[in-house]
């Protein structure tokens, strides 16, 4: 370079943080004179005293649950406290388990995330169902999406606002009621995004389980599934008789196997 010294070149990489957010609509429908509840069971730590503790510690440290009825659709808003595990149940009052427990659908998901923009952000104006992890509403005719396909020209005066159907705090006790969930995940562009972004550990899902809904698991009354109890001398199994297994794959053939390819690409 002439005997001049080489100027040394520093890139300065600017990462963005993406927020990936999927819309998931779970619409439960009810029959008329069924009365659906909302409950949410929060895991909390408790202080108790026990008599048998006699350990010079008069109290101790308990986790138990507490059981909340959502009665109208701003008490069911959820901004998730991801310090504070808690349950979403859904059920009908008057149908219990032969425990006397509710039969009851869990709202379950691995994919909250938690939104780092400011309520009042302007981007938000046209996606205000990023800011919550669920809602619950009546469900409305006029009421059909979270979002529209002209977001991204009305961001300013969205055509369809979501936080307008909680304005009217509307009962959510014996209603037709639609969940509202939102996933999503943080991701920050890597090189291994090219040419594909990977989907491996980028998973996000909702499931309805149930929740005291069957007396016992309902793998239990799988085709294929044995119970055993013993009683005296003899042996009883229920469910399926004792017999061959009928999962296990067939012995490979391998005379009808080159049979069956002669077939398909005769000579």
């Amino acid at each position: 370079m002439g005997g001049k010294e080489m100027k040394k070149v520093v890139v300065v990489v600017v990462v963005v943080v993406v927020v990936v957010v999927v819309v998931v609509v779970v619409v439960v429908v009810v029959g008329v004179g069924v009365v659906i509840v909302v409950i949410v069971v929060v895991v909390v730590v408790v202080v108790r005293s026990w008599p048998w503790l006699n350990q010079g510690q008069p109290e101790l440290e308990q986790i138990a649950f507490q059981e909340h009825l959502r009665q109208t659709e701003k008490d069911a808003v959820l901004r998730y406290n991801f310090s504070q595990p808690k349950y979403h149940l859904i059920f009908n009052d008057a149908m219990r388990n032969k425990f006397g427990h509710h039969r009851a659908y869990r709202i379950a998901s691995n994919g909250f995330s938690s939104q780092i923009l400011p309520d009042d952000s302007l981007v938000l104006k046209s996606r205000a169902w990023a800011k919550y992890q669920m809602l619950v509403t009546e469900r409305k005719e006029d009421e059909e999406s979270s979002s529209s396909i002209f977001s991204m020209f009305d961001g300013a005066s969205p055509h369809v606002d979501i936080e307008k159907y909680l304005k009217d705090n509307g009962s959510i006790v014996d209603k037709d009621l639609v969940l509202w969930m939102t996933i999503g995940f943080h991701h920050i562009p890597h090189t291994e995004d090219i040419p594909n972004t990977p989907t491996v550990g980028a998973r996000a899902s909702i499931s309805i389980l149930p929740y005291n809904y069957f007396p016992e698991c309902p793998s239990i009354g799988s085709r294929d599934a044995v119970r055993i109890h013993a009683f005296g001398t003899k042996l009883h199994s229920n469910y399926e008789p004792l017999r061959k297994d009928r999962c296990l794959p067939k012995p490979f053939d391998y005379e009808r196997y080159m049979k069956s390819l002669n077939n398909m690409f005769p000579k």
